[in-house]
């Protein structure tokens, strides 16, 4: 069974100028939306055009249209998650939000980056690499809710490559990295997961 661990979000102090709670719940719903739908949709786009060019006679049993399922099923369950969250802005609001925490796998943590990411890699001129799995960490599980760990990595990958996409004399050909590692260790005999996302772009400037 899971378990669920509630979260408590800051208290929200309404004053003259502030927007209603319900009114900024669904400000951010649309911004996180129009944020985390683009680069599923592309794939999707992509995969659409590569399966409508593929010679009549192909049958499902070819790599190529097998390719563009697995993309197709990955994009969908992305999107279905990016439209479940949009709740979780309310329920931030009002101090409820429940995390479902469980065991996962580094390896279903980051399995969707590259079929959700890539075609919009590839659009931007931008490379994405998503590095191995430590062998220490393929067969570790660890604890937490995965769906919201992955909408956060997802939303840096995405943030990542608009940065990567803008060329640079030190780097004309964008990059973005995605690696995993262990993290602080803690007293308890357990260890925190280290996930980065590293790009290649300005950053924000020292001002």
């Amino acid at each position: 069974p899971r378990r669920a661990c509630v979260v408590q979000s800051p208290r929200f102090e309404m004053t003259s100028n502030s927007p209603a709670p319900g009114c900024k719940a669904r400000a951010c719903a649309i911004r996180h939306v129009m944020h985390n739908l683009r680069s599923p949709l592309l794939s999707v786009l992509a995969s659409a055009s590569t399966l409508s060019e593929l010679p009549g006679a192909t049958t499902l049993a070819d790599a190529d249209v097998q390719s563009c399922i697995a993309i197709v099923h990955a994009c969908a369950q992305v999107m279905e998650q990016t439209l479940d969250a949009m709740l979780d802005f309310e329920a931030l609001e009002m101090g409820t939000l429940a995390l479902c925490c469980e065991p996962f796998t580094v390896a279903e943590l980051l399995a969707h980056v590259p079929t959700v990411f890539g075609d919009a890699a590839r659009r931007a001129g931008v490379q994405l690499v998503v590095c191995a799995v430590p062998p220490l960490l393929l067969h570790r599980e660890f604890v937490g809710d995965v769906r919201r760990l992955r909408q956060a990595l997802h939303a840096g990958v995405h943030n990542a490559l608009a940065s990567a996409a803008v060329a640079r004399p030190s780097a004309p050909v964008g990059s973005v990295t995605v690696s995993v590692d262990f993290g602080r260790e803690r007293g308890d005999g357990l260890c925190a997961l280290d996930v980065r996302v590293t790009d290649t772009g300005g950053g924000l400037s020292a001002d």
